[in-house]
């Protein structure tokens, strides 16, 4: 899904933390057979169709007693991702809704914290989203306020801590929020074996300085491999986007001030291209595949 890590690590001053309820995963219920940390919710309730769970308790923590662990694991119908979600995955049918993830929230953070290891096997990669919503009464759509996207895909023997900074998209103030976290992009093919272990949630407010931030560390570019489009986001302006086919050959060329872009590929021919991005942080190429 997510190309490349949005991993924002840095100092922060002049800031308020204010932790996530049960972001420490210190409290956990068992509900029909299976574990789940308690005000969060995961793929565990598939346990009961022969699943294994694939969000668990570890006492391998940054603080406290007991941190997660989510893991991509193999099944005899699929293979599953371990998921962390604020809201119901599945409906009562158990098939995926993501409609039901908000919960009433109306802050403007600057960034989302936490800390997490990690052990990822073929190139796989974890990625996350925390997305602050609000109903729009004229166009009776929900807007999108602001965004922390992230994917993590190096190894972490310790705990590390990342700061994910809100791109906002409005001066609004949001309404809902919704967030969401897998151990591998692709929740279809997840690679079985990645986990990561999280622990210590938090929203921040006020300053954030995140120092020596690279292009490579600001730019998402998913799903890869892609169908019919492609969407970049970086944390600032993405400049001057190019998209090369296989010879060489400019098939996409636009200038963007905006932090996000959607390509549109249904006219592509299937194969292997180049994603060229480049402005005031630097250049940037990614391969993405389009099947």
């Amino acid at each position: 899904m997510m190309l490349s890590v949005l991993l924002l690590v840095g100092s922060t001053k002049a800031q308020q933390i204010e932790p996530l309820q049960n972001g420490g995963f210190e409290q956990w219920d068992t509900i029909n057979g299976y574990q789940q940390p308690r005000d969060w919710y995961t793929l565990n309730a598939l346990t009961n169709f022969g699943f294994d769970p694939t969000t668990e308790m570890t006492d391998d923590v940054h603080s406290g007693k007991y941190a997660v662990k989510l893991i991509s694991k193999q099944g005899s119908q699929a293979n599953l991702s371990g998921v962390l979600s604020s809201g119901p995955i599945l409906d009562e049918m158990l098939q995926p809704n993501f409609d039901n993830l908000k919960f009433a929230f109306n802050k403007r953070p600057s960034a989302f914290r936490f800390y997490y290891k990690s052990n990822f096997l073929e190139a796989d990669t974890a990625v996350g989203t925390f997305v602050l919503t609000k109903w729009n009464t004229s166009s009776k759509k929900t807007d999108t306020i602001g965004i922390a996207d992230f994917s993590i895909n190096k190894n972490f023997n310790t705990y590390q801590e990342a700061n994910i900074v809100f791109n906002y998209q409005s001066a609004s103030v949001p309404d809902s929020a919704f967030f969401i976290i897998s151990s591998s992009a692709d929740g279809f093919e997840p690679k079985v074996g990645s986990a990561i272990y999280l622990d210590d949630l938090a929203l921040v407010y006020g300053t954030i300085s995140v120092k020596n931030i690279s292009l490579e560390n600001m730019l998402l570019v998913y799903p890869n491999p892609a169908q019919t489009a492609i969407n970049l986001s970086n944390s600032s302006e993405l400049g001057s986007v190019k998209v090369f086919n296989n010879l060489g050959q400019i098939v996409f060329n636009t200038v963007e001030n905006k932090s996000l872009l959607s390509i549109d590929m249904t006219e592509f021919v299937k194969g292997l291209y180049f994603v060229e991005i480049e402005n005031k942080s630097g250049k940037l190429v990614k391969k993405v595949i389009l099947n």
